[in-house]
């Protein structure tokens, strides 16, 4: 405020100096008096008095008074903004195209790009950021619009250019600080610089107005961090409060470090809650899910939830069709456990699970005489062949074997036989 009163002093001290070499008295003159009592309203926050004032001196001042003309027309524009008067950006690029040397260009392309941003639009707001020249503003201005066109860039996803620019005002002691180092932090989090993340998250949790969200992270990033006991300590007390989307990715966190640390049973219910309340769980929910439920022996929900896994073609989905194949024959459901070992078995992500699926499959189809035993033999000759070292070989060559002597294959059976050590 001081610095602005001077401003004004320096101006009308100016003008009256060009005016007849100062031979007027501030009293007789006109403009400068209605613009300097303008500035006192303008300090005072009374916009929109300050703006009649400032719009009455730039109808008075004549020829040679573009320096207040300037000066008013700017303030003018500025006061619009501040109540918020439908032609305030009209006003702004009035100045701007009616006082192109005016001292104040900066400020205005700044209030012009706070104005569209305002309005949620993003990117014409930093059309007229990249205008500014921060050097040009004051302090808490110049810290103003670090923090908003670091936001419009973050908005952007230009991470690079909203952390440049938040890094300016972060540290400061203006009343941007704590909203620039959260977007500050967030993006360190978002490109995977979790400890960086951290250690700017914890500087601020504690604040009014983030303290609510910041914990949040912080238990992710402990998460993320393979600190599993740490995101328990820190996302447990949370869930008590969290709801929506903050809720159901908590749970996740909650769940997913349960069942990192093979504690299943306090998996299950986070991840229930991840399952059943978010719009689209992800493969991994349910396949965390499931096999929580498969090592608790609970192989009607473990399949449930396994069986949402089938249509991907990875290392999850094979190892998704072999546990649920087990859930099947946990359940003496053989028909569908041999097809879910077959799909596994088609799979060469991972060679024991490949393994031991084959002969499963190949196994029920045998006991259930699913298929032709030419078929049962071809198959089991097959898993010899690929498998020489497996451990069910000679298990392998006992079915041949016995598929062998009812096909009355006397002598090729005999062989198997004799093949098992």
């Amino acid at each position: 405020m001081i610095k602005r009163l001077f401003i004004a002093a320096m101006v009308i001290a100016a003008l009256s100096e060009v005016s007849l070499h100062g031979q007027k008295s501030l009293e007789r003159d006109q403009p400068e008096r209605l613009f300097e009592e303008g500035m006192f309203n303008y300090e005072r926050g009374y916009y929109g008095l300050a703006r009649d004032l400032f719009g009455q001196t730039r109808s008075k001042a004549g020829s040679g008074h573009e320096v207040l003309q300037s000066e008013a027309s700017f303030y003018e524009a500025l006061s619009a903004s501040r109540i918020e008067n439908s032609d305030a950006a009209y006003l702004l690029e009035k100045h701007l195209e009616e006082f192109p040397q005016s001292r104040h260009l900066s400020h205005a392309y700044f209030r012009l790009g706070e104005l569209a941003q305002d309005n949620n639009r993003q990117r014409p707001a930093l059309r007229w950021f990249e205008k500014v020249d921060p050097a040009d503003l004051d302090r808490e201005v110049r810290y103003a619009y670090y923090y908003k066109a670091g936001y419009a860039y973050f908005m952007e996803e230009d991470y690079v250019t909203a952390s440049r620019l938040l890094a300016n005002v972060k540290d400061s002691d203006s009343k941007y600080s704590v909203p620039a180092t959260y977007y500050y932090a967030h993006i360190r989090y978002a490109e995977g610089d979790h400890e960086a993340a951290l250690r700017t998250f914890e500087r601020i949790r504690h604040e009014p107005g983030f303290n609510t969200v910041i914990p949040y992270y912080i238990a992710q990033i402990y998460y993320m961090q393979g600190n599993y006991d740490r995101a328990i300590e820190y996302g447990t007390p949370l869930m008590a409060d969290a709801k929506g989307v903050m809720k159901s990715d908590l749970a996740r966190v909650l769940g997913d470090s349960y069942f990192a640390k093979a504690q299943y049973s306090q998996a299950i219910p986070y991840l229930s809650i991840v399952v059943s309340e978010t719009k689209t769980p992800r493969r991994e929910d349910y396949y965390h899910l499931g096999l929580s439920y498969y090592f608790e022996k609970d192989y009607v929900q473990a399949a449930a939830n396994l069986a949402q896994l089938t249509s991907g073609d990875d290392e999850m989905t094979q190892n998704a069709y072999y546990h649920l194949a087990d859930c099947y024959l946990h359940t003496s459901d053989k028909k569908n456990a041999r097809i879910a070992f077959e799909a596994a078995s088609r799979f060469d992500f991972d060679k024991a699970i490949k393994e031991d699926a084959m002969f499963n499959f190949i196994k029920l189809n045998y006991e259930l005489s699913f298929s032709p035993f030419n078929e049962i033999v071809n198959s089991f000759l097959q898993f010899i062949n690929l498998f020489p070292e497996s451990r069910y070989i000679d298990s392998a060559y006992h079915y041949l074997g016995q598929a062998l002597l009812t096909t009355k294959n006397y002598h090729q059976a005999l062989e198997a036989m004799e093949s098992i050590k």
